[in-house]
């Protein structure tokens, strides 16, 4: 969302289809398109955290840095 003079403009998220077995040890999945965020056991996370940790690697062909044990949603 971006706020410009004090009015803030909706954003709106598309699910992106990923493919992959959440079983709490695996990191590697593959989203149908590129996420900007990626939704790892209800946390979401950008690709790079604001204090410089690295979330996951990959465009599409994703690894991540920490396995989900419940669910995972790219958007």
């Amino acid at each position: 969302m971006e706020i410009n003079q004090g009015t803030a403009e909706s954003a709106s998220f598309t699910i992106i289809p990923v493919i992959g077995t959440v079983d709490g040890s695996n990191t590697s999945f593959i989203f149908s398109a590129e996420p900007k965020v990626i939704t790892v056991d209800n946390i979401p996370k950008q690709k790079v955290s604001s204090d410089g940790t690295i979330n996951w690697t990959g465009t599409t062909n994703v690894t991540l840095l920490i396995a989900p044990n419940f669910d995972i949603f790219g958007y």
